[in-house]
């Protein structure tokens, strides 16, 4: 079922019928998007909820040189993001030394010491150090060379 283009003048408006039509139109693509990326169909209904209710809020700031399902397909893209932020682990690095011989004993061998993260974290700062000098480099060169084309693709 197809329903007449929606009337952004209308939602900016905060008319409750477009709104409404707008989200009967809308939902089922948005929550198939979300659930898509997260896997947990009472999660994503949370986040599509969070969507329309971005949509509301952002919806004076409409950009008409898109339409509305990239509107609310962008925000929901960013909701997603939002929540892999949050969801994503962080690497606790005592202040101490590892002492992985306490009490308890020993650690499993495959649990990371504070001395391997260091290490590794230390080795992620190298690569991109090298990398942003071989950038630095290139982006140098191709601008003496007036390689704009090249430039650009950078």
């Amino acid at each position: 079922m197809t329903v007449r283009n929606l009337d952004i003048e209308l939602l900016k408006a905060l008319d409750a019928n477009e709104w409404e039509r707008l989200q009967a139109e809308y939902h089922d693509r948005v929550f198939g998007y979300v659930k898509r990326q997260i896997g947990d169909p009472e999660l994503a209904s949370d986040l599509t909820q969070d969507t329309f209710l971005g949509a509301v809020r952002g919806i004076r700031n409409f950009n008409p040189r898109y339409n509305v399902e990239q509107f609310l397909m962008g925000i929901a893209r960013n909701k997603v993001i939002d929540h892999l932020r949050r969801k994503r682990p962080e690497i606790h690095v005592p202040d101490r030394e590892d002492d992985s011989t306490g009490f308890f004993g020993s650690l499993p061998s495959d649990s990371p010491s504070s001395h391997r993260v260091l290490e590794g974290r230390e080795k992620i700062l190298r690569q991109k150090g090298a990398l942003v000098t071989c950038l630095r480099d290139l982006v140098g060169e191709l601008w003496d060379k007036r390689d704009f084309r090249r430039l650009m693709a950078i």
